[in-house]
């Protein structure tokens, strides 16, 4: 296992993600995050094989992004509905998922990120997007990213711990990072806080 070091500002990922990586991708095993401290990079890891549980899961998800990062569906409904198929695959109930999202939107509460008049922000957007955002999350994934959240299993340990790290890696090669995440959480909490499950 060998690692790469891209030095690209976020502006410019896609296009090497695309032409460079997509490239060695097609090649052989190959998994990538993206990373802005100490600054903005791509770490490419190219995998030998056999290949461990977390590496195959890794590759997966880097073969489903680059297949994805083309497209035009807003990065943030994929990531969104990747939460949700991702704790259905997991098989976590009501109160590991409200455990899971409430970890995911924590630390920005914690940081002073969000206060009360953010959190009321936040209600107010889910309020006038709810239907919208339970509509996508009944509606399927494109076939790739179906087959790939069928396919994740959370192995030994915790599975909540599991779908955080799947989750985050995610939405980290899609581009989205930890606060837009965070918002997703959170509209996840209230969801089905509420009881609501789409």
């Amino acid at each position: 296992m060998t690692t790469q070091i891209i030095e690209a500002g976020p502006d410019e990922q896609d296009a090497i993600l695309l032409d460079r990586v997509a490239a060695w991708a097609a090649a052989g095993p190959v998994s990538f995050l993206r990373a802005n401290k100490p600054t903005w990079r791509i770490e490419v890891t190219r995998h030998e094989p056999p290949l461990a549980e977390d590496a195959l899961d890794a590759v997966a998800d880097t073969r489903l992004v680059l297949s994805l990062l083309p497209g035009d569906r807003p990065r943030r409904e994929i990531v969104l509905r990747a939460m949700r198929r991702a704790t259905d695959a997991l098989g976590l109930g009501r109160d590991e998922r409200l455990r899971l999202h409430h970890e995911g939107f924590a630390w920005a509460v914690a940081l002073g990120r969000w206060d009360d008049a953010g959190r009321r922000a936040l209600d107010a957007k889910l309020a006038s997007q709810r239907e919208g955002i339970e509509a996508l999350l009944a509606a399927p994934c494109d076939p790739a990213s179906e087959a790939r959240w069928a396919r994740l299993s959370a192995g030994p340990g915790d599975p909540i711990a599991a779908a955080r790290r799947a989750i985050g890696h995610h939405a980290n090669r899609l581009g989205v990072f930890a606060e837009a995440e965070a918002i997703l959480h959170y509209f996840l909490f209230r969801l089905d806080s509420d009881g609501a499950r789409a």
